[in-house]
């Protein structure tokens, strides 16, 4: 819709419709028609498989100059949906530019999403040479590797809420028959759940990674025991009533290991879970069970961030800043929202507090 102001006052609006092809391309832009007559083209648009504007009436190819008068009025989107820097000659893929003519980015990519794919190890290809059938919504990872992390975060988050519930709710059970409750039972209760909670969404999330990044039976497992250590001491280091510094100090700690047993530097690990926590992205954001996967996706952000800042990889900060999020900060938004460690359950059904 385009509105035409003048001063305070709306003088008129058009009624405006964009065509898309399947990879999200602009193609069509109409306008409004009145029934009667051919629906009036405002504009049309084309593109090579490589993001290269051309005219669409007879696909040559735009010069220099061309581009640079090229009327941008309507929309400045264009090739997959994203913002054309046509002056330029360039497309503004929002985490990285790409060239259209070099069918390459200007900046390599901090994620080397499948190892076990050489197409994947260039880092400044597009789409891993495959423009046709796949775009680069964030100009890092495509939507693939997107649903990918997607699945991984889930599943850890869900695995490690139900082992730690069922660890929980099983102690209780047994404590309650053995007439032996009492306050400290659920203290330790809900310490010792929080670590196989961790460590079951830290295996989770270390497998799956591992074969979506094309690992054999042998490196799954691997990855699995791997992610069910650190999981495990992300867990426990929430159950610590050490305050915000002291755990900011302790994430570090274990990202900087996580980090090296990863192949990068114990310091760009140490930095970027250390200041993940240290910024408290439960505040940020806030508490409830429904912004969880806000926090997880800031803290991961941040992260990556701190760890590309400080010359590391961005993937291998993320994952530790995500890691120390999932199995130690929800831990406070889900006891806010969940029965999962929380003694009250258990008065309703003794009927009665627990002996303290």
């Amino acid at each position: 819709m385009n509105a035409q102001p003048s001063g305070y006052q709306l003088q008129g609006t058009t009624e405006q419709y964009l065509y898309k092809d399947h990879l999200g391309s602009i193609l069509l832009i109409t306008e409004q028609g009145d029934g009667a007559n051919a629906v009036p083209v405002a504009q049309g648009m084309s593109f090579d498989p490589w993001g290269k504007r051309r005219h669409d009436s007879n696909w040559t190819e735009y010069s220099a100059a061309a581009l640079v008068s090229f009327d941008h009025s309507i929309t400045t989107r264009g090739f997959t949906g994203h913002e054309m820097l046509d002056e330029v000659g360039l497309i503004h893929m929002n985490g990285r530019i790409y060239d259209p003519h070099l069918a390459r980015f200007v900046q390599a990519d901090p994620f080397v999403q499948d190892p076990g794919n050489v197409q994947s190890l260039n880092r400044y290809s597009y789409v891993l040479n495959n423009p046709l059938n796949a775009t680069d919504p964030s100009g890092f990872i495509s939507l693939g590797d997107v649903f990918k992390i997607a699945v991984i975060a889930v599943a850890a988050y869900f695995t490690a809420g139900w082992a730690a519930n069922a660890y929980f709710t099983a102690g209780a059970e047994a404590a309650i028959a053995a007439g032996t409750v009492s306050q400290a039972t659920w203290v330790a209760l809900g310490a010792e759940a929080a670590i196989v909670g961790g460590a079951v969404g830290g295996f989770t999330a270390g497998a799956l990674a591992t074969a979506f990044a094309g690992g054999n039976f042998k490196d799954v497992v691997k990855g699995g025991l791997f992610g069910a250590v650190s999981g495990a001491a992300f867990g426990a280091i929430g159950q610590q009533a050490w305050g915000l510094p002291g755990k900011a100090l302790a994430h570090g700690v274990t990202g900087g290991v996580m980090s090296e047993l990863q192949g990068g530097k114990f310091g760009h690990g140490f930095i970027s879970a250390g200041f993940s926590k240290l910024a408290n992205v439960n505040s940020i954001i806030g508490y409830g069970a429904d912004k969880a996967h806000l926090r997880v996706g800031l803290a991961a952000i941040l992260g990556g961030t701190l760890s590309d800042a400080t010359g590391g990889k961005f993937a291998n900060g993320a994952v530790s800043a995500a890691f120390g999020q999932v199995f130690n900060g929800e831990s406070d938004p889900k006891n806010q929202s969940s029965q999962a460690g929380n003694p009250k359950k258990w008065y309703h059904i003794l009927g009665e507090k627990p002996q303290r």
